[in-house]
């Protein structure tokens, strides 16, 4: 048995992809380009597709890169979790959407100490969503969201569908202890 193509994983993404660059022309704001795009990536979701053509590795979550551009800028990743694996405290410097495919997906958003209310350097979890098949939320930045995400530990694999306003090689991740700020480089993704 051969693996599905990405189109066969996800169909409607040649589609997904135009109306994404249509509804990013003319360089929108970060809070219109969510609004646009929100939409376009709920239907690449009703579309279904075939979740289990992304794998994902042992140790980690999996990031597979679907399509990059510049011109508008904006990237499209799966993102494959099995049960516990989590993601570390991080930024992205960019707009958001996240969608839905298979399983649930768990955030949880911080923000600093000083900010909510507390004394002390670091970073506090003020709020926790569950995403179940089929939801889609945005976010944009400046100021950027700060969070991790993950698959609950008592729970199935999850796969995700992650809409940026930029390539995302690159970003911040956060002592939640210190409220460190560091950059980082993604591990090695896959190509799809």
């Amino acid at each position: 048995m051969t693996s599905p193509t990405i189109s066969e994983a996800l169909p409607g993404l040649p589609e997904l992809i135009e109306r994404c660059r249509v509804a990013l022309a003319g360089e929108p704001s970060a809070e219109d380009a969510v609004e646009r795009l929100v939409p376009i990536l709920r239907d690449l979701i009703s579309a279904g597709g075939d979740p289990e053509a992304f794998p994902c590795g042992d140790e980690s979550y999996t990031r597979h890169l679907v399509h990059e551009q510049q011109d508008p800028p904006f990237s499209l990743y799966t993102m494959v979790w099995r049960p516990g694996q989590w993601t570390p405290v991080h930024d992205h410097g960019a707009w958001g959407i996240v969608g839905v495919l298979e399983g649930e997906l768990h955030e949880e958003n911080y923000c600093p100490n000083s900010v909510c209310g507390e004394d002390g350097p670091g970073l506090l979890c003020h709020a926790r969503v569950a995403l179940s098949p089929g939801s889609v939320v945005g976010f944009t930045a400046p100021p950027d969201l700060v969070h991790r995400s993950g698959s609950p530990d008592n729970g199935h694999r999850t796969v995700s569908l992650h809409l940026y306003g930029a390539e995302m090689g690159s970003f911040h991740v956060y002592n939640c202890e210190t409220g460190e700020r560091t950059s980082y480089q993604a591990e090695q993704i896959s190509h799809v």
